[in-house]
């Protein structure tokens, strides 16, 4: 394990998002050996902290954000999310239902993609929370949109 793929708030030693901060719902489960359940994904398997800074050069270059640790992520969220027009309350709903670190690689996604085409997304807002909600259904592939960022 890599220590940039260390989430925002890095008081732990381990690398990997504080597993009090996942949601029941973000683990997929199931049985291994023995019956024993064995952890398959979380919502953040597969996102580094490297691959975010990756996909979102526009969004660094445009407002002069460094994102390469963790910790710039989640200070650097408060400003995209004034950025995108997202409310502080919809910012903390989100934190709360996802924890700081999706919340903070979603706002991420939402920004570069809106500062790459506006004409793309509407309301960033909207879509941001469109990300939040499809998390909480285990239907959303941050990884890919990512990796699709960095190809596009």
């Amino acid at each position: 394990m890599a220590l940039e793929r260390e989430p925002c708030g890095g008081r732990r030693q381990s690398q990997q998002p504080k597993p009090q901060e996942a949601k029941p719902q973000e683990a997929k489960l199931h049985e291994g050996r023995g019956g024993q359940p064995k952890r398959l994904e979380t919502k953040l398997d597969g996102v580094s902290i490297g691959l975010i800074q990756s996909a979102c050069s526009t969004l660094q270059e445009e407002t002069g954000l460094e994102i390469s640790t963790w910790p710039a992520l989640c200070e650097a969220a408060d400003q995209l999310r004034v950025l995108i027009g997202l409310s502080q309350p919809a910012f903390n709903e989100a934190i709360k239902r996802q924890g700081r670190y999706l919340a903070a690689a979603c706002i991420a996604v939402v920004t570069e993609k809106a500062l790459r085409d506006p004409e793309q997304i509407s309301s960033p807002g909207g879509y941001f929370r469109a990300m939040i909600d499809r998390a909480a259904d285990g239907k959303l592939h941050l990884n890919k949109s990512l990796h699709g960022l960095v190809a596009g």
